[in-house]
């Protein structure tokens, strides 16, 4: 595409009125070109496989008997071009549904130009990167016990992710000298984070790129050292500098850490959004949970940094939950069911159990998972963007 033309952007809506408005409110911007107004998904998917769209702005009442069906027919027919959903403000449901169906970011129907603007300048700075900020959300997948099925949450909640939000995830195996993301997803990479340890203070987006390994469903993976010698020459400030410059090239950072207190994980588990601690209804595993978050308490994380997941849940003789959240002073964030057997096939094939069977308890607890950790950026997105006097009010 001939960039000296501008980034194009399409509204798919049947008021001309908001096309016009459109028109006026990125008329100052010369890095976009509005194109022609379209009523129908057809002319949007010539131009998105012809690499001829950056961007569409989708008003939702285009379908007014299910607004969901244009967002999940874009998602399915263009899933690179992200699609901007105006709506009313106020409307949160709708908002949630439409971010898990497919939709990048909504803005109100009420939205001031300036607005719009910087949203489009987030969500068209680099194909599937994290924005224009440079801050994609990092997500800590961590147990102080082994055994509690860590690695299967950290893999299945990446390709979950990257099934909601239609572009890259990155995967990062933290537990550096005996990590095995590489073999839940069948993958031999070429190049681990030990190999990026002598030029981690000139990293460049190519090089990170190169070192990753891809998987099939989109995720892009940063394997463990392959050996213990190899992974002893990666410091804190390399993990902590290889992680930054993932969370700016990539909208979703998983890190999938070791079972063991690694002081090198201190500055991933300071830095992230989310921590998600894994346990399972055990008297071992639960006092492992309950030594971190005083440990946790102690650091002055905010409280709702840590979300519980409670693994195995219903295993024979499994400790209640309601006993848990009393013990732990948590309410779990994730409850899984146990399957050993699923379990096992999955981490023996290299196939996440999303992919593979999608309807068992487990695979549907992680998949909700990844639905709720989505579902929180939609809502702090919506409160952020309500107001503005772009498109007074809603026609009958």
């Amino acid at each position: 595409m001939d960039r000296e033309r501008g980034k194009q952007v399409i509204v798919l809506t049947r008021d001309e009125g908001l096309q016009r408005r459109v028109a006026e409110a990125l008329a100052g911007s010369p890095a976009y070109r509005v194109l022609q107004r379209a009523t129908g998904i057809e002319p949007i998917y010539d131009l998105g496989v012809q690499g001829a769209l950056d961007a569409i702005l989708l008003d939702y009442r285009l379908h007014p008997e299910d607004p969901l069906v244009p967002v999940r027919l874009l998602h399915q027919r263009v899933p690179d071009v992200p699609v901007v959903v105006l709506v009313e403000s106020g409307d949160d449901e709708f908002t949630r549904r439409a971010l898990l169906a497919g939709a990048k970011t909504f803005l109100p129907l009420g939205l001031p130009p300036a607005d719009l603007v910087h949203t489009l300048d987030d969500l068209t700075a680099s194909a599937g990167g994290a924005g224009a900020g440079g801050r994609g959300r990092l997500v800590t997948v961590f147990s102080l016990k082994g055994g509690v099925g860590r690695t299967l949450v950290a893999v299945n909640l990446a390709v979950a992710l990257r099934a909601r939000i239609g572009a890259p995830v990155a995967l990062v195996d933290g537990d550096l000298a005996y990590g095995d993301v590489e073999l839940a997803l069948n993958l031999k990479p070429q190049h681990t984070i030990a190999d990026l340890v002598s030029q981690v203070d000139t990293l460049e987006p190519d090089v990170m790129d190169h070192a990753l390994a891809r998987h099939a469903s989109g995720v892009r993976v940063l394997a463990a050292a392959d050996n213990a010698a190899a992974a002893d020459r990666v410091q804190p400030r390399h993990l902590s500098t290889v992680v930054q410059v993932l969370r700016s090239q990539y909208p979703w950072v998983l890190v999938d850490t070791g079972a063991w207190a690694d002081p090198r994980l201190e500055p991933i588990l300071e830095s992230s959004d989310v921590i998600l601690l894994v346990t399972t209804p055990e008297i071992a595993s639960l006092r492992a949970t309950r030594v971190f978050l005083q440990m946790a308490r102690e650091q002055n994380y905010p409280p709702d940094k840590i979300r519980l997941v409670v693994n195995r849940a219903d295993m024979t003789a499994a400790i209640p939950e309601k006993q848990i959240r009393s013990s732990l002073g948590l309410v779990p964030f994730a409850v899984l069911s146990d399957d050993p057997a699923l379990a096992t096939f999955s981490l023996n094939r290299g196939i996440p159990v999303v992919q593979s069977h999608g309807r068992k308890p487990l695979a549907r607890g992680l998949t909700q998972m990844a639905e709720a950790l989505v579902s929180e950026v939609a809502a702090k997105a919506g409160a952020q963007g309500r107001g503005g006097l772009f498109g007074q009010r809603r026609r009958a």
